[in-house]
This record gives C-alpha cells, sequence and structure tokens, in this order.
C-alpha cells in the first residue's frame, strides 16, 4: 500500500487509499520510457482478483485501479514482463475455491494473459492443467524468442514442492515441464534462476539457492 522514494529524505507516500481491502503481493515493473506499472491481488466487492494501476511521475502520483481478472477463483501471486518493450505478460496463480478455503482444495493452476500497453488485458488463458498445486510462478523471453516459465508445483508429492521449468512455453503443444529442483518462489531471469528450499523438510530452516541459466 506504501512505496518508498529516495531523495533529500526518505519517506513512504500511499499510493491509493479510497477503498478498504485486503491488498497484497504487488510486483513493479518500469519500463524504458520510466513509466511505473503495479499488478497485485486484492480482495474486494466478495473474491480475489488482479488489479493494476500506472504512474508517469516516477511514483509521486498514480492512476485509478484497474481490474484484471474477474473470476469466483482466487487469483494470486502474480509476475509482470514486458517483451522487448512491446507486450506484456501477466502470469499468475489460479486457488480452486469450491471448498471454501484454498488449503481444502486439492489443485491450483497457472494463468496468464496479454496486454499491448500493460491495462487492457486479453482473456486469461490457463497454463497448467493438473491435478497438483501449482503456484508462484515467473517468466522471461529468452533470445530465441522463447518464453520460459518457472513456477514451484508438488507434483512430486514424496519431495514436496519443486521448481518447474518450461521452454517454449505459451506455444500450443510444447508444454513439457521439467524438474529442477525442491524448493518453491521461483525468480528466473535470462541469466540466473533464485529460488527458496527448506533444508531436510525444516519449514524453519530455509535458504536461498541459484543457478544460472544456460541456453
Amino acid at each position: 500500500r506504501y512505496i518508498s522514494v529516495t531523495g533529500v529524505q526518505t519517506c513512504a507516500l500511499p499510493i491509493f487509499t479510497e477503498l478498504q481491502a485486503v491488498d497484497e503481493n504487488p510486483v513493479l515493473l518500469i519500463t524504458d520510457d520510466n513509466v511505473l506499472f503495479i499488478v497485485w491481488s486484492s480482495f474486494r466487492f466478495e473474491q480475489q482478483d488482479l488489479y493494476v494501476i500506472t504512474s508517469k511521475t516516477s511514483g509521486f502520483t498514480w492512476s485509478s485501479p484497474v481490474r484484471i481478472t474477474d473470476s469466483t477463483a482466487t487469483d494470486n501471486h502474480p509476475f509482470l514482463y514486458q517483451e522487448n518493450n512491446e507486450s506484456f505478460f501477466l502470469i499468475w496463480n489460479r486457488y480452486d475455491v469450491r471448498e471454501g478455503v484454498i488449503k481444502a482444495n486439492p489443485t491450483s493452476e497457472i494463468y496468464y494473459a496479454k496486454s499491448s500497453n500493460g491495462l487492457n488485458w486479453g482473456k486469461p488463458v490457463q497454463f497448467t492443467n493438473d491435478n497438483f498445486i501449482d503456484a508462484y510462478p515467473s517468466l522471461y523471453e529468452n533470445a530465441h524468442g522463447e518464453v520460459v516459465v518457472a513456477w514451484s508445483s508438488n507434483r512430486y508429492v514424496w519431495q514436496g514442492e519443486n521448481v518447474q521449468l518450461s521452454l517454449n512455453a505459451f506455444e500450443e503443444g510444447l508444454f513439457q515441464p521439467l524438474r529442477l529442483s525442491d524448493g518453491s518462489y521461483p525468480r528466473i531471469t535470462d541469466s540466473v534462476m533464485v529460488w527458496v528450499s527448506e533444508k531436510n523438510g525444516n519449514s524453519e530452516n530455509r535458504d536461498i539457492y541459484s543457478r544460472i541459466i544456460k541456453e
């Protein structure tokens, strides 16, 4: 709900306060022409969807929130990426809430959408379709024009959460997830991926790991 601005002195400026809601998990993208985009998950109007705001004043003023998704499921953990200063990709996980609470449901899926300007988004497209928990996605486009997606999944149940990777992720028929490592919360760029992993299944003993990405 707040952004820090460094200048003569550091201060915290509220981004928006016009509506009481549960707002969480923001992601920030800054374009080459210095336009700021924030996408986040918000529980309002009796459901949890994704919203976006922009700033052309380095974060001192912000646009009104624009709703991206409208689903009775729970949309959360967004990741925003701009393709060579052109199209925008947004990827997130959608939790099944038919049983009333997220943890009571056995699955969640990854969805994505595209936009030419970061404000008007196409229809969400389902990326994963299985009986597992798929969550915390991130992506980038490599030098070969392939969209690479990393995310966390429990499809190897006996090994807990693990990081998945898919090349050509949005090309029909080419979705082939590759298990990389035990862990969760992956973040990936064109050269390195980082993630969180527990030691010996101990949730109170977690470390950050990295791996060099070779194309």
